[in-house]
């Protein structure tokens, strides 16, 4: 990952501890093969209704090409 590609990962757990959900920008993973596939990602916070100090992040990644 170049430096860009990190702060875009990096940027969504401080987005969406702050606002309960975020989107990233489009972002490059390396693939097992050696070339790069392009990834964004989108996150969600789950409250634990019988505790409130607990959250629990939800991410899913959708790979784009």
């Amino acid at each position: 990952m170049m430096l860009s590609d990190l702060e875009c990962v990096f940027g969504l757990s401080h987005l969406v501890l702050k606002k309960g959900q975020a989107v990233t920008d489009y972002y490059r993973l390396l693939s097992g093969a050696g070339g790069y596939v392009w990834i964004q990602t989108c996150a969600t916070v789950i409250h634990n209704e019988k505790n409130k100090d607990e959250q629990t992040v939800i991410a899913t990644n959708y790979v784009l090409g």
